[in-house]
């Protein structure tokens, strides 16, 4: 006969096998068993460990003060508590949760679900890859993705989401961007809370401006778009773009770029010509426009209607008696019809410089350089008429066109300047001529009239000698006899 003895602690329990079969539960005590025919063993069970897998033999067994079953599904996992602290993660399958020591409990989380509120220190407990943790700032919202299909709308915060065979994707969205396009399936509007966003539908001829408190933001073309007014005063408005001319106020201009809208400025000098897709648009006068690019070919040109200028200069020109002179022009003239301006002519002013440079040779061919340098304001007039009609054809009125230098060359000048030399001299020597007989005739009547007026002759004398006297200190007269006494006679008289 063979003795068992056996020794349970206060937390320990004891389970006792008899040829191999669970037959007793043994409390805390000494216990003695004999062996005589059977085979006795006994299994000792620690109560701190809280728990153990349940079988139906330790059911039949278990007294109910020791603790009870608890069943965890398959779907499920539970969490272990013990005194109300987590302590592990239990995977499936029936437990025996031992009641005498502490308070033993099992959290069951049915994975199943997708988001479960579960404490941190339940989350740290779970077997890797069971649980994902997504964060949402304050600014943020998301939609999480379940094999790639929208399923749930997240506010700030941690979420815990189950994995559970799932592919599992996470769209951000930062409210603080104002607008986000929706470029996915037309799904993910539905999970988008009204007080969160408004959805925004933006047609193909039209664009929208965003408002942030009034102030316009930003722009957005065709496309569908949730526009975020949960944590911001964001507002919209949409505007055609069918007509060429933008209506939407000048002070929202600045968010708008170049691929929806242009914007021109026309001084009060100048006018605006816009084609549409080739199509002619009308011509604008001073002030500020925006015209719609979006979709359009769009040209845009300025005219300015301000006086020109043009200098022709070098014109070397063969004139009626073979003489090659050099011509510098000037021409003044301004744009009266902007648009036959603009489309009459590739380049106006090359246009302009050879129509001129073509009647200055024409006129100059059929002239002399006499009558050239001498009919100089004919040959103006006569430029301006016929470079007149041909202006009207490109929209232009000629102020002036004249002749502004004549350059001979170099033994034609000198040439010119002897004979203009000769004219001058012959010309001087007419009237120095002129002058000599005009100074004679008058000599001559002078002497006549002294001739026939002594007294006017004696006058004459008196002057001169006054006239010398005036100039000279000392005069000394030499006179004869019969002088004194013709003056004498005179003072007695």
């Amino acid at each position: 006969m063979r003795t068992i003895n056996t020794t349970i602690q206060s937390n320990q329990r004891g389970l006792l096998y008899k040829n191999s079969k669970l037959v007793q539960w043994l409390e805390p005590g000494k216990h003695t068993h004999f062996s005589i025919f059977s085979d006795y063993r006994v299994d000792l069970i620690n109560l701190d460990e809280a728990f153990i897998k349940s079988t139906p033999e330790l059911r039949k067994i278990l007294p109910e003060s020791a603790g009870y079953e608890a069943t965890i599904a398959a779907h499920e996992l539970g969490i272990l508590t013990v005194d109300g602290v987590a302590t592990q993660c239990l995977n499936p399958g029936k437990y025996i949760l031992w009641q005498e020591r502490a308070v033993v409990d099992i959290v069951l989380y049915d994975t199943r679900q997708l988001i479960v509120d579960m404490p941190e220190d339940h989350v740290k407990l779970m077997p890797q890859h069971t649980v994902v943790e997504y964060s949402i700032a304050a600014t943020q919202r998301g939609v999480l993705l379940v094999n790639k299909q929208p399923a749930v709308w997240l506010e700030p915060g941690k979420h815990y989401v189950f994995t559970r065979n799932r592919s599992l994707n996470l769209m951000y969205f930062n409210l603080i961007d104002k607008v986000y396009s929706l470029r996915m399936s037309p799904e993910l509007a539905s999970f988008i809370p009204k007080e969160a966003a408004d959805i925004l539908k933006v047609k193909s001829n039209e664009i929208a401006l965003v408002y942030d408190d009034g102030v316009a933001v930003k722009c957005l073309d065709t496309g569908t778009y949730l526009v975020w007014t949960a944590i911001q005063d964001i507002t919209t408005k949409i505007f055609s773009t069918e007509d060429v001319f933008s209506t939407i106020p000048q002070r929202d201009w600045e968010v708008i770029t170049d691929e929806f809208m242009e914007t021109h400025v026309i001084l009060p000098y100048e006018r605006g010509m816009v084609w549409v897709d080739g199509t002619f648009h009308g011509e604008l006068e001073a002030g500020t426009y925006g015209i719609y690019t979006n979709n359009s070919d769009v040209e845009f040109i300025k005219v300015d209607m301000r006086e020109r200028e043009l200098q022709i200069t070098g014109q070397e020109v063969m004139s009626k008696d073979k003489v090659t002179l050099r011509l510098n022009l000037i021409l003044k003239y301004t744009i009266e019809d902007a648009l036959k301006s603009v489309e009459s002519s590739t380049s106006l002013n090359t246009a302009i410089y050879s129509e001129v440079q073509l009647i200055a040779r024409g006129i100059v061919a059929g002239m002399s350089i006499d009558e050239l340098l001498e009919q100089r304001d004919e040959v103006s007039t006569t430029m301006n008429a016929q470079l007149q009609e041909r202006a009207q054809e490109w929209g232009l009125s000629i102020k002036r066109v004249d002749i502004k230098d004549l350059i001979l060359p170099g033994e034609m000048k000198t040439l010119l300047n002897r004979v203009i030399e000769a004219e001058k001299q012959a010309a001087a020597n007419v009237i120095m001529r002129r002058e000599e007989t005009a100074a004679m005739r008058a000599q001559a009547n002078t002497a006549k009239m002294m001739e026939n007026n002594p007294a006017l002759l004696r006058m004459r004398e008196l002057e001169m000698m006054r006239e010398i006297a005036l100039n000279v200190g000392n005069i000394t007269v030499v006179a004869g006899s019969e002088d004194v006494a013709k003056w004498a006679h005179g003072n007695k008289n």
